[in-house]
């Protein structure tokens, strides 16, 4: 085929577009499920934290691979609060935990404490993902 020929072949499969379909938006973020993705991940995080008391090399390791899944839902509720409407709904949901959260930053800490001089597990508490105030 020439060259001529080849271009006007380009350019007429060019023209014809993809079959594939336009990609979807994302769903908008669901409150009531990062809500309860949030709690089980600090459920989690204060049951490996009293598990795994003064075993600091296995905690921060514990930990790390606790964060990555914890991102995601932290990622999503950011994504709520950029909506107004959102942003309360996820409020509302997060508050529906208060009493079953109650003391667990406290126990979390208290159990971290054993291993408060490992490198190790203070550089994986560094990348604990957190909400915005």
């Amino acid at each position: 085929m020439t060259p001529p020929r080849l271009a006007a072949l380009a350019l007429a499969l060019a023209a014809c577009g993809s079959a594939r379909p336009a990609p979807r938006p994302p769903k908008p973020p669901d409150p009531a499920q990062i809500a309860a993705d949030l709690h089980a991940r600090m459920t989690e995080m204060a049951e490996l934290a009293h598990r795994l008391r003064g075993a600091c090399p296995e905690l921060a390791r514990e930990l790390r691979t606790l964060f990555g899944r914890m991102r995601i839902s932290v990622d999503e509720a950011n994504r709520a609060a950029e909506d107004p409407g959102l942003a309360r709904q996820l409020t509302t949901e997060l508050h529906k935990y208060d009493d079953s959260d109650r003391g667990l930053p406290d126990a979390i800490a208290g159990d971290l404490a054993a291993c408060r001089d490992d490198a190790a597990v203070r550089d994986a508490m560094s990348t604990m993902p957190t909400l915005p105030p």
